[in-house]
């Protein structure tokens, strides 16, 4: 009839429904679940409410969601941004497994992440965070990667390299992403700074984090 053509599409282009229902083959769980790997992939808030974090109660873990409260997701939004930033934090407020949330979001998507952390137990822990965030995403947002002692490599290319604070920490690689944890209390952490800071590739980011330390006063 008019306005057809003779393989059924309308005249002015736009596809008939038919066209349409063949195009459309994913199931809504299906379709969902590629919406979430988009949007994890696109956003570090949306990613941190898939992310399973443990208390740091030594007698008691516990494993829970991370809680999005606003001022969390402000800074995850400010992380995501790229700035760099250094914290003077509290050793209750979880820190840490968001920097370690961070680590695997960059390294998810093709960054390389050095963590430096004050020894080499440290340093271990921080990486397991890591480790134990990727194994702890639902199925369909998990991806291949390799967890060793001391890094977690992805098969797109990012890895996430943990450090003890020595003084040449880190200093053969480049890094787009660089985590202090526990920066005051590192035996090298005037070394580890200086000499890093040429390695992080052009845009690259630093987050330091510390507690205070007790000896010099509430704003040590």
């Amino acid at each position: 009839g008019d306005g057809e053509r003779e393989d059924g599409s309308a005249a002015q282009g736009r596809p008939t429904r038919t066209a349409v229902e063949d195009v459309t083959t994913l199931t809504r769980e299906q379709s969902i679940k590629a919406l979430d790997q988009l949007i994890v992939r696109e956003s570090f808030p949306e990613f941190l409410t898939f992310v399973k974090i443990v208390s740091d109660d030594p007698l008691n873990p516990v494993m829970s969601d991370w809680k999005p409260w606003p001022y969390l997701v402000d800074q995850a939004q400010f992380w995501e941004s790229g700035q760099s930033e250094i914290i003077l934090k509290d050793r209750q407020l979880g820190y840490s497994w968001r920097a370690a949330a961070y680590a695997v979001w960059r390294a998810r998507k093709g960054a390389a992440v050095a963590l430096i952390s004050k020894g080499q137990l440290e340093a271990q822990v921080l990486l397991s965070k890591c480790s134990f965030i990727e194994a702890h995403l639902p199925g369909h947002l998990k991806m291949p990667c390799k967890p060793l002692a001391e890094s977690v490599a992805y098969k797109a290319g990012g890895f996430i390299q943990a450090f003890p604070s020595t003084p040449d920490a880190g200093v053969s690689f480049t890094f787009q992403v660089f985590v202090m944890d526990e920066a005051h209390f590192h035996p090298y952490a005037g070394q580890n700074f200086g000499a890093l800071i040429p390695t992080v590739s052009a845009g690259g980011q630093i987050i330091i984090l510390s507690t205070a330390d007790p000896s010099l006063g509430p704003n040590g």
